[in-house]
């Protein structure tokens, strides 16, 4: 844990403190990797952040950022962070050691980005609507998903790296097929939404505003996409002449 007096203490599964350290500043976020491997801990410094990055079990500082960072996100497996510039259209890629392997442009300011939990896919969404989606960590550029909406406020992406949830600052969340990189469905949601994201068995949809948070079951959602999945399969069987001349918008593989 960090707090607001600047101090970041660890503790066991049993809640017995193991060891504490003094920072240099109060700690306002902290995040682990999945694996527990790496920790990241953002420092409130004045208008920006400085990063801090442990070692989870060693608990052994492992470098530290410049502090001019507005958000920052650790790969699945602990070996990466990802970090978005405030106001910029630039997003890094960095080594739990602190050296930026990568920088890579969005077509506007980012707003939110996110990491597949299956650690292969990197997303990032900006003022203009649109998404922008990477193979990680390798920074090869898989699409752009076209603005659907307003300015993206968050994404999320299905446990299995199927679906991503778009949520843009009007509440309307976008559902866009990552296989194939083809919009699939949208919900809309509380208008001062500012998180969405789904259960592991994509049963629910949950957005959160700044006080409050709604639990919807995607049922209907889910329908939604798998008619639109499987109508466009059946169209997909049409010869290609006649389809180009019926439905000529639509993409086949």
């Amino acid at each position: 844990t960090s707090d607001s007096l600047g101090e970041l203490r660890w503790f066991n599964e049993f809640g017995v403190l193991l060891s504490s350290e003094r920072l240099p500043a109060p700690g306002t976020t902290l995040d682990w990797s999945k694996n527990g491997a790496t920790v990241a801990v953002s420092l409130r410094n004045t208008d920006q952040r400085e990063i801090m990055l442990f070692d989870g079990y060693s608990r052994r500082r492992l470098a530290t950022l410049p502090s001019k960072y507005a958000d920052a996100a650790i790969s699945p497996d602990g070996k990466y962070l990802v970090t978005a510039t405030q106001a910029s259209s630039t997003i890094e890629i960095w080594d739990r050691h602190g050296t930026m392997l990568k920088a890579l442009e969005q077509s506007s300011f980012i707003t939110s980005f996110e990491i597949s939990e299956t650690g292969d896919k990197l997303l990032a969404g900006g003022l203009d609507g649109s998404v922008q989606v990477w193979a990680f960590p390798s920074g090869e550029q898989l699409a752009v998903l076209p603005a659907k909406g307003s300015n993206i406020r968050d994404i999320s992406v299905t446990h299995d790296g199927r679906y991503s949830f778009v949520l843009d600052s009007k509440g309307t969340v976008f559902v866009w097929d990552l296989l194939r990189y083809r919009y699939a469905a949208h919900k809309s949601t509380d208008s001062e939404a500012s998180r969405v994201l789904s259960d592991p068995s994509k049963t629910f949809l949950v957005t959160m505003t700044a006080s409050k948070f709604y639990v919807r079951p995607i049922g209907e959602l889910s329908q939604q996409v798998l008619r639109s999945n499987l109508l466009r399969e059946l169209a997909c069987r049409i010869p290609k002449s006649v389809r180009e001349q019926t439905v000529s918008t639509l993409q086949c593989p």
